[in-house]
């Protein structure tokens, strides 16, 4: 049962920051503004042939970090941020510790 009310916390906050916090302020942006590269060099997304979505990524990375589009730092937080800080909140990475 402890385990659903940790869930439940969880969802609650991801919804409440994405609906009230997050996403309003994403309103009305534009694919320009989306993608706007403020200096030369700036990591942001591009159109692969297939399709498909590539990002701008060096490991290790770069020291100082890069300037960033908002585009890569939403695929940012989606492709790496997300699924990194699940995986340290997951049951079983606590029994580790």
């Amino acid at each position: 049962m402890a385990g659903r009310d940790v869930l439940g916390a969880l969802v609650f906050q991801i919804e409440y920051w994405w609906v009230a916090g997050f996403r309003p302020r994403l309103n009305g942006l534009t694919d320009e503004e989306y993608l706007w590269e403020p200096v030369a060099g700036c990591w942001t997304l591009h159109p692969s042939e297939d399709g498909q979505v590539l990002y701008d990524h060096a490991w290790p990375p770069p020291q100082p970090s890069p300037f960033t589009t908002i585009a890569w730092r939403l695929c940012h937080i989606g492709v790496g941020a997300w699924p990194t800080g699940r995986r340290g909140c997951s049951p079983r990475r606590r029994r580790r510790r």
